[in-house]
Order: structure tokens, then C-alpha cells, then sequence
């Protein structure tokens, strides 16, 4: 990136490559990540200057809370489905198949709940209970509702709201 990119623009984006390293990194100490957790609002401060607001989502923003997070829970490589992802495109990848994106959002949900309970059944430490319960979806005792009431104005789901001529689905906090 030096190549292409101003040295300020090119050090604040390595700077946020280290960032998730120490973050992802197998062992990591209380101290460490309190001190990642001031340098992220440092970083993406760094990232406003010469990425356009647009950028700034949700996700983005939950960079922020990765530290805390991983304070509270111990590292992420127990709690991050990433290897578990690569794992599906390797064997897509290796079975030759063309538009692989498409393939994967095809097949990695049955994938993934059949990869998760082997690893379950084999006693595998990286089939924890938050996974599994991810992996095997809402169980069938699940409320489901069709809309909800908040400060006194009721709001429907799409599904319900389709049928009616003034339509309001749409909740923001």
C-alpha cells in the first residue's frame, strides 16, 4: 500500500491490520487489550480524515467493543466462526467449483450444522454451546410475532404489512 497510498493513509491502515492481529492473536493479556481498546478510537479517528462517512457502519463501529469483548470471553479464535467459514470455501475450492460466493451461501448453512454437530459428537473443544446453538437455529418453541408496540405506536413485519395500504415495519433505536 505504501506505493499507492500517502504515508498517513497507509500507516492508519496498518495500524488497524495490527490491531485485529493483536486482537486475534492465541494468547492475549487484560492490559494489551485495554491499551487495543483506546488505540482503535485512535485508528478509525485516523480512517474519518480519508474514508468517506458512508464507510462508517455499524460494523465498522463494532471494532470498538472487540477488546471488551474479548476481555470478558478470553480470545476470539474460540468464538469466531472464520475457521469454520474457510473451512467450507477450502472444500468448495477444492472441489472445483466456479462462483464459489454463490455456492457457499447456497450450502453453508446445512454444512454448518452438520460440521457442528460432528465436532459436537466427537467432544471437539471448538463445537461450544454458542456455536451449536447458532448452527441449529431457533428451536421450535421460539415465539414468533407479527409486530410489537413501542411508546404507544404499533409497528407490523413486512409479511404482515404487505396487504395494507399505510405500511409502517420499520423500528429505529
Amino acid at each position: 500500500m505504501r506505493g499507492y497510498l500517502n504515508k498517513d493513509n497507509s500507516i492508519a491502515l496498518f495500524e488497524l491490520g495490527n490491531y485485529f492481529q493483536q486482537l486475534c492473536s492465541k494468547t492475549v493479556r487484560v492490559n494489551d487489550l485495554e491499551k487495543l481498546q483506546g488505540s482503535i478510537v485512535l485508528i478509525l479517528c485516523k480512517l474519518e480524515i480519508f474514508f468517506p462517512p458512508a464507510f462508517f457502519d455499524v460494523m465498522v463501529h463494532l471494532a470498538i467493543h472487540m477488546p471488551h469483548e474479548a476481555i470478558l470471553e478470553g480470545p476470539v479464535q474460540y468464538r469466531w466462526m472464520y475457521p469454520i467459514e474457510r473451512e467450507h470455501e477450502n472444500q468448495l475450492q477444492s472441489a472445483n467449483v466456479h462462483d464459489i460466493t454463490r455456492r457457499q451461501q447456497e450450502k453453508f448453512p446445512r454444512w454448518f450444522k452438520e460440521r457442528v454437530n460432528q465436532l459436537r459428537a466427537q467432544g471437539s473443544s471448538e463445537a461450544i454451546n454458542e456455536l451449536w446453538l447458532l448452527a441449529n437455529g431457533p428451536g421450535p418453541i421460539v415465539n414468533i410475532y407479527s409486530g410489537c408496540i413501542c411508546n404507544g405506536i404499533r409497528f407490523h413485519t413486512k409479511e404482515r404489512d404487505n396487504c395494507r395500504k399505510s405500511q409502517n415495519s420499520r423500528l429505529v433505536v
